[in-house]
């Protein structure tokens, strides 16, 4: 039988992975239409390449926004225990804040 501190666990632990599914998802579909814009014709007729180039860039703000302001709000406001997570967020923070603000 689990206890209250054990559902909490338990529940965090899958909120967090159900976090990261949803990185991974929106991680996949925006490195398809990356390769789709990638391979775009600059001279082409503009209404397909707008679609796919505006779908692209809300997956990208997106993902940023997600990683950033879900994933990375643990580290910042102490939410996070597992000490080794935290140890990797504070090594690559700053780099994964860099990009966000490129984005």
């Amino acid at each position: 039988m689990a206890t209250a501190t054990g559902t909490k666990v338990v529940d965090r632990r899958i909120a967090g992975r159900g976090m990261i599914e949803r990185l991974l998802a929106e991680r996949r579909e925006m490195l398809v239409l990356f390769c789709r814009v990638a391979g775009l014709d600059p001279f082409a007729d503009g209404a397909v390449g707008n679609d796919v180039l505006q779908a692209f860039c809300q997956i990208l703000v997106d993902y940023m926004a997600s990683a950033h302001f879900s994933l990375y709000q643990r580290l910042i406001d102490g939410s996070e225990r597992r000490q080794d997570v935290i140890a990797l967020g504070s090594e690559i923070y700053g780099r994964i804040e860099a990009c966000t603000e490129v984005a």
